[in-house]
């Protein structure tokens, strides 16, 4: 199972959204289930991306990490601005990991806390 496990604190302007996991619908590689789930993963990486190309729009760098299929990405936003530009662009892009846990409900769970627990 694909377990997506995202996190949004007003307060501390933090955001921070974990893949983990295998569909297991097909082989490592061939998995389309997982694919997809990349796919959302690296759309949102790539915007934090962009956004840290904006001067002091985070706190600090933003991490973007992936291992062998598992992915984290964590962000401080440097302004409640910044923030809750991050969070509604955030609330749009993870509509993919909830489309999948709607059609892949035996494969892939998405747990929301904070900010993002009203999705």
């Amino acid at each position: 199972m694909i377990n997506v496990r995202m996190t949004a604190n007003g307060r501390t302007k933090k955001v921070r959204i974990q893949v983990k996991g295998h569909a297991q619908t097909a082989e490592k590689g061939a998995d389309l289930v997982c694919a997809a789930a990349s796919m959302v993963t690296m759309m949102i990486a790539q915007h934090i991306r962009d956004l840290d190309l904006i001067p002091e729009f985070f706190k600090g760098k933003p991490k973007v990490m992936t291992e062998s299929g598992d992915a984290l990405v964590e962000c401080a936003c440097s302004s409640a601005e910044n923030y809750n530009v991050l969070r509604h662009d955030l609330i749009v892009l993870t509509r993919g990991y909830f489309l999948l846990q709607y059609n892949y409900l035996d494969r892939v769970k998405v747990s929301a806390k904070g900010d993002f627990d009203a999705l």
